[in-house]
Order: structure tokens, then C-alpha cells, then sequence
């Protein structure tokens, strides 16, 4: 729920920009576009706030947000105040160390978990979210409670029938306008204003009260507004409208930019209806919007109905259009003018900010600390890579008090459990290796516990170790802080990710020869999820790409590696120096 809401507020901050682009468009060119295009405009925030997806563009408007406006994390929550782990004393039995590293696991992940539970972040995102959903179910209520009223009181109307004196003109419009479906017209005692009503099934509603006060030509008018309305679909326009506002409640820019879409919608019909009598009949058909009004000055507003009339304002602005109707006269110019503001918003709106573009607010400190501390933000790991050949390796990862890991490369399977490793190729055990002293205690780590030395992998994972615990694999590449800088932050895998980058050390340049090199790490965990070099010529070579990658997995140890009595005894008295506790059933 908390993505979904995320997006949400992603969007919607998209959209109010859109908004107010659009909205200072109108205001700029409302003399020079047509209200067609004033209209057309709008459609371009309603396909915002429907695509989950838009193309990157270094034209972007969004390039000038910050990643840190647009998608501001909390790093702090994120970085694990330990900066070093801590060891098995050696002199301690074996079972005594183990129980004492599982304690201080516990205990750091309580701290974890404390800490993250007291963010202001998760807590806001956890509260708004739900004043977000309730929020929606209101207005969909509301919505659904209204239309159902509606509809029952559609069902007190009457259908004009063929002997009435205006039902053929009404059809010769029909026909004149290339609108083949039926649309039948209802006499309702409800209404106070002609309207177009429903999307899948429309109709045009008449008050019972002006069939019998206006004339043949003014109610043609009025035929002729609503039939444009439904031969564009302008009901289903507003019901998609309707239900982005309804995800969408919090934002009041977004409810006033749905305000000035109908405003221009009913506009834009009136410029069609115009184009559609004749020039002479202007004037008559702006007499026919005055008539309305004064009969009813508060016209219905529904999702699923245009009413004709609107307020006393929008109506002077109407009249207004409608007499600056001949300076647009289907020109060439005007229609490449609106042409051309559509597509510069589109390129400025409709795309979003270009990776690298985006600035990041993480320091390099942030970026050591998400690596050095890796181990710690996860339970369980597990996902596929490929190396500098190609070839693909298979990992699986406990942390934690019960340290596990579990690497496929080809035939050849390694496992680490109880300060043993076991290798086995195409099915046969072929190794043993204790991590035990002769006296069977852990042997001790041959590093400092400093805050600046990287961390080692306590599984031992092997080939996925720079995955896993990435500090310690990238060293070497990052030890001259002048050299690399971090490039910006992107996705990768549906994950957001820290791109970082520069040139390599010079004893860099000769072991793997090559000049640059591009990591990309895991925000929310520090995990290595890419990294790749490139040669003076350009060519570039990836050393490490996630194919895959699950976080928290949760398996069983037990399900890899069971060694019979007869494997261990054959195995050990081969490899093992020492007689130790075997891992099998």
C-alpha cells in the first residue's frame, strides 16, 4: 500500500506541474489558441495521470526538481548505526559463541527495527496512506450514491416520440452530424437545463418546461450543442477525469484544473456548433445561451451529464468567444500554433527527468555506510548473476545468528553452514573445509574491528560475496575519493538504486586494464547490484550484472547439503585435520 501511495503523490506532483503550465498556456495565449486547443490541452494531464510510465527527455521539466524533491528518501532510516561486527571470542566454546553472536544479532536487529519504526517518514507515509484510501472510498460512494439517484429519477422521464413537431428536425441533425447510434431524447419535469446524460447509453434530457417556450430554431440549437458533445465523448472524458480526482482528492490544484477543463469543453462545442450553422446564425444561437441562463441561473452538475449552461461568468466568457469566432475561421496559423503548444508541453511534461540529470542529495559517507553495512539490512537473499564470461551463478544468503550460503556456478555447488563450507561437483561431495582452530574453536578474524575497515561476509559467500557485501570487493575502487563521484540515482530491477562511478586507482588500471568503472548499489540495502568497466577505446565490460534478485527470502539451510555418516567419514578423515560436528540428518 505504501508504493501505491507513493506513486500516488509522485504523480500527482507530476500532474500539479502539468497543471499549472497548462493553466499559465490558457492565461498567456487565451486570445491566440482556439478553444478547441484550450481544450485539447487538457487531455495532455489526463494521459499524466493515467500512465504509470513515460519516456526519459533532458528537456523535462522534471529535470529542474531535484532527485531530492521528486524522490526524497530517508537514508537515515536506512543506515545502521554499527559500524563493525562483533566477533566470537576464541576462547569461548564453540556452542558459547555461537549462543553469544545470536544475542548480539537479536539485539541489533531489535535496535533496527526500533529505530525504523521511529521515522517520521514510514510513520507519515503509514498514516496519510490511510487517510488517502478513506479519503477515496468517500468520494467513490458519493459518486456511485448520486449516479443511482440520478438514473431513478431518469426513469420518471418521458421519450419524445416521432408525431412531436421538432423530432424530425432533430433527426435530419442526427444525420446531417454523422451520428448513427440512437440517442433518444427525454422530457424530464427534474431538469431545469438541457443536458446530455450517460456514456454507455446516451441521451439528451429537455426540460418539460422550455419545449413550450422556446422555438423550433433555438431548440435545434440546443440539439446540435449536446450532439457534439456526444459525438466527441466528452461524458466519458469527464468520467476518467472524475475518477483521477477521486485518487487524486488531496489536490485542489487538479480539482480547478478539472473546473477550467469543463469550462473548455463547453467552449470548444460551442466553437464546433458555430462552425456547423451558418455564420448568420451566431448571433441567434448566443441568444439562445442568454435564454437558458436567465431560465435557470444554477445549472445540475453531475459526472455524467454536460449540461449546456453554466454560471453567469462562464457565460459572458462564452458570448465573448463566440464573437471573436470569425478571427479563428478554420486558419491554417491557429491550427499550427495550437499544434505546436501541445507538443512543446508534451516534451516539457509528458516526459520524465533523464537519469543523470537529476541531482543527488547522498554524500559519499552514506554511500560507505550502505556498503559497509549490508549484512545487516537483510534476513534472507537469494537471485542469479553473470560474470565478466558470461556465465551464470546461482546464490542463496542467511545473515544474521545463523549465518548460511549456498553458491551454483555450472556443476560445481558450495555451501557454508557451522563453520564449515562443502563443495560438491555434478552431484558428488568433493571437499571439506573447517573454519575451526584445532582445539575446535572459530578461528579468529585476521581484521580489525574498525569503523573504516569493510565488513566481511559472514556466510562466506564466496563468488556472491561482492554482492552481498559489497564494501569489501569495491575497496579498491573507490580508495582515492577525488577519482569517483556519484552519478545519480536511477532504477534497476524495479529498485532504486545509487549509481556511482569515476576513474580507476592506477594499480587498478593495470590489473584489470581498464580506465572507468560504473557501480550500481542498492539504496535501501547498499547490495551490489551491477558494476562494469570501460577501456580507453570505450569498450566497456561488465564484471558483475543481477539477473534477479529476491530480498528477505526465507528457505531452509537443510534442503541443500545433507551429508550421510558414511559421506562425512570419508570426506573428513581426507580433509578435516580435526574431528568435528558433521551437518547431515
Amino acid at each position: 500500500m505504501s508504493e501505491l501511495w507513493e506513486w500516488v503523490l509522485l504523480t500527482s506532483v507530476m500532474g500539479t506541474v502539468l497543471a499549472g503550465i497548462i493553466l499559465a498556456a490558457r492565461w498567456v495565449l487565451r486570445t491566440k489558441l482556439t478553444p478547441n486547443w484550450h481544450y485539447m490541452l487538457w487531455m495532455l494531464l489526463i494521459v499524466r495521470l493515467l500512465l504509470p510510465w513515460t519516456p526519459e527527455s533532458p528537456l523535462s521539466v522534471f529535470n529542474l526538481l531535484s532527485s531530492h524533491d521528486v524522490q526524497k528518501v530517508d537514508l537515515s532510516s536506512q543506515i545502521d548505526k554499527a559500524n563493525s561486527i562483533h566477533y566470537a571470542d576464541p576462547n569461548l566454546d564453540p556452542a558459547v559463541a555461537r549462543q553469544h553472536e545470536r544475542q548480539k544479532s537479536n539485539s541489533t536487529r531489535k535496535e533496527i527495527e526500533d529505530g525504523q519504526a521511529e521515522t517520521f517518514d514510514f510513520t507519515w507515509l503509514e498514516i496519510t496512506g490511510l487517510i488517502w484510501i478513506a479519503g477515496v472510498l468517500v468520494l467513490s460512494g458519493k459518486t456511485i450514491l448520486s449516479t443511482y439517484l440520478w438514473n431513478r429519477n431518469m426513469r420518471r422521464t418521458k421519450i419524445l416520440t416521432p408525431s412531436h413537431e421538432v423530432y424530425q428536425m432533430y433527426m435530419q441533425v442526427k444525420e446531417e452530424l454523422g451520428i448513427r447510434r440512437s440517442i433518444p431524447i427525454l422530457i424530464s419535469d427534474q431538469l431545469k437545463t438541457p443536458a446530455l446524460s450517460g456514456w454507455m447509453r446516451p441521451r439528451i434530457v429537455m426540460p418539460a418546461s422550455l419545449m413550450d417556450t422556446l422555438s423550433v430554431e433555438e431548440i435545434r440549437h440546443i440539439m446540435i450543442h449536446e450532439l457534439m458533445h456526444a459525438k466527441r465523448h466528452d461524458i466519458a472524458i469527464n468520467w476518467i477525469m472524475h475518477g483521477l480526482l477521486i485518487v487524486h482528492w488531496f489536490n485542489p490544484i487538479l480539482w480547478l484544473a478539472s473546473a477550467r477543463m469543463r469550462e473548455d469543453q463547453e467552449t470548444s462545442c460551442d466553437a464546433r456548433v458555430l462552425r456547423y450553422i451558418r455564420p448568420e446564425q451566431s448571433l441567434a444561437y448566443a441568444h439562445t445561451l442568454i435564454k437558458l441562463i436567465e431560465h435557470n441561473a444554477k445549472p445540475k452538475r453531475a459526472v455524467g451529464i454536460t449540461p449546456i449552461t453554466g454560471t453567469k461568468q462562464q457565460l459572458l466568457r462564452r458570448l465573448t468567444l463566440i464573437k471573436q469566432n470569425h478571427k479563428y475561421n478554420r486558419s491554417l496559423k491557429w491550427s499550427i500554433l495550437g499544434l505546436t503548444v501541445v507538443i512543446l508541453i508534451s516534451v516539457l511534461a509528458l516526459t520524465n527527468a533523464k537519469s543523470g540529470w537529476l541531482s543527488t542529495s547522498i554524500s559519499k559517507d552514506e554511500v560507505r555506510e550502505l556498503m559497509r553495512n549490508s549484512v545487516d539490512r537483510f534476513a534472507g537473499l537469494q537471485g542469479s548473476f553473470t560474470n565478466t564470461e558470461g556465465e551464470l551463478i546461482e546464490f542463496k544468503v542467511l545473515q544474521g545468528d545463523r549465518p548460511f550460503s549456498y553458491v551454483k556456478k555450472g556443476n560445481i555447488e558450495t555451501i557454508y553452514k557451522l563453520y564449515h563450507s562443502y563443495t560438491r561437483e555434478n552431484g558428488e561431495y568433493t571437499n571439506i573445509r573447517s573454519f575451526l582452530e584445532p582445539a575446535g574453536r572459530p578461528t579468529p578474524k585476521k581484521y580489525p574491528v574498525l569503523p573504516d575497515v569493510p565488513r566481511r561476509d559472514q556466510a562466506k559467500s564466496g563468488l556472491a560475496e561482492p554482492i552481498v557485501a559489497p564494501e569489501y570487493a569495491a575497496v579498491d575502487y573507490l580508495k582515492d575519493d577525488t577519482l569517483w563521484s556519484i552519478q545519480d540515482e536511477t532504477s534497476m530491477l524495479g529498485r532504486s538504486v545509487i549509481r556511482i562511478g569515476g576513474e580507476l586507482p592506477n594499480d587498478m588500471k593495470a590489473k584489470l586494464q581498464a580506465y572507468q568503472f560504473t557501480m550500481w548499489i542498492d539504496k535501501e540495502t547498499g547490495v551490489l547490484l551491477k558494476r562494469e568497466v570501460m577501456d580507453t577505446s570505450g569498450k566497456i565490460t561488465p564484471e558483475i550484472t543481477v539477473q534477479e534478485i529476491d530480498f528477505n527470502s526465507n528457505f531452509e539451510p537443510l534442503d541443500y547439503f545433507v551429508l550421510t555418516a558414511d559421506e562425512y567419514n570419508e570426506l573428513g578423515q581426507k580433509f578435516l585435520p580435526i574431528k568435528v560436528e558433521p551437518f547431515f540428518n
